[in-house]
């Protein structure tokens, strides 16, 4: 430690470092991009990289900086906030949750500056974290506040009034449904202030694509044609998608990622149906290579025995499937 903090007196000239509360091993200060101690705390800008031999959480496996997180102290500023982010954050390396670090490091480098907001993100449970160009989308798309409050923003209720926890599928199924409205050409911010969760705002990015995209017909084999509004064991009904955007409307309704298997369909990857009861629906089925590869209910549950026996028996009759 004493080794550390006199590496901070040669190369930047601070007289007195009061207590240092993190001893780095001697690999990461050699290794250090830059140094700096805010007031009886030192800290490294390292490059990430893991070694085994290290003994703080700090650089234990996931080789964070939480020194990426601390922007500058204006002239005549306080250097409070930054020591609440520092803190925290090393409360929730030891606690193991990289989510919160990976939303803290990335955010503050898309814009989130003020230490208030970052201590508060480390402090507070967030959603599962994803990254790339669509999250950085909505960030432009939302705004940082909005975006901010989105992160913290852990469950939502389906259209059942269940309370599910957001996942990365549901976080990623929305970035994508923005990006595919970018290639459209639409880009303007939300002036409205109705994405009161993830659901909400999937939603509104649903409704924008479906008024704006352009509708392409789905073919279908002559097989799969035939089963088309076919009745079925148990008061089901079968049902192709036969254009984009109602492949769309069942991917919302089922609460999956129907919606985005448009191309797959074109190209011939895959045939898709849907199972209806009383007008509703209630299942899909993927088949690949004349074999079931998916046959779910509403948010990827498990269907009915009854409907599952029912669908496979007319599929095999049917001989879309072996």
């Amino acid at each position: 430690m004493l080794q550390y903090v006199e590496i901070i007196k040669q190369e930047y000239g601070y007289k007195t470092v009061p207590e240092v509360y993190v001893e780095f091993p001697d690999e990461l200060i050699r290794n250090a991009v830059g140094l700096w101690a805010y007031e009886g705390i030192a800290l490294a800008v390292v490059e990430q990289e893991h070694d085994e031999r290290s003994t703080t959480v700090i650089a234990e496996g996931q080789g964070f900086s939480c020194a990426v997180l601390l922007p500058p102290v204006p002239e005549g500023g306080k250097w409070t906030s930054n020591k609440l982010v520092y803190k925290q954050f090393m409360e929730v390396a030891a606690s193991g949750n990289y989510d919160r670090l990976e939303w803290a490091i990335n955010l503050q480098e898309l814009g989130l500056s003020d230490c208030n907001h970052i201590a508060t993100l480390l402090a507070s449970e967030t959603i599962p974290y994803v990254w790339g160009q669509v999250v950085e989308n909505l960030v432009g798309y939302l705004g940082m506040d909005k975006f901010l409050k989105l992160v913290h923003k852990t469950t939502y209720v389906d259209r059942e009034g269940k309370v599910r926890k957001v996942d990365q599928e549901f976080i990623w199924k929305t970035g994508v449904l923005y990006r595919n409205l970018n290639f459209l050409g639409y880009y303007h911010p939300d002036k409205g202030n109705r994405n009161r969760d993830w659901r909400d705002l999937y939603r509104h990015l649903f409704d924008w694509f479906q008024e704006v995209r352009p509708e392409v017909q789905i073919p279908a084999t002559p097989e799969l044609a035939k089963l088309n509004g076919l009745a079925i064991d148990h008061g089901y009904k079968l049902a192709l998608p036969w254009s984009n955007v109602t492949l769309s409307q069942w991917g919302v309704d089922l609460d999956n990622c129907l919606g985005d298997y448009t191309d797959q369909l074109l190209e011939g990857y895959c045939q898709v149906l849907g199972v209806f009861k009383d007008s509703r629906l209630v299942a899909s089925v993927e088949i690949i290579n004349r074999r079931i590869t998916q046959l779910y209910g509403y948010n990827n549950s498990e269907p009915d025995r009854l409907l599952a026996d029912a669908v496979i028996t007319v599929l095999r009759q049917s001989g879309v499937i072996d």
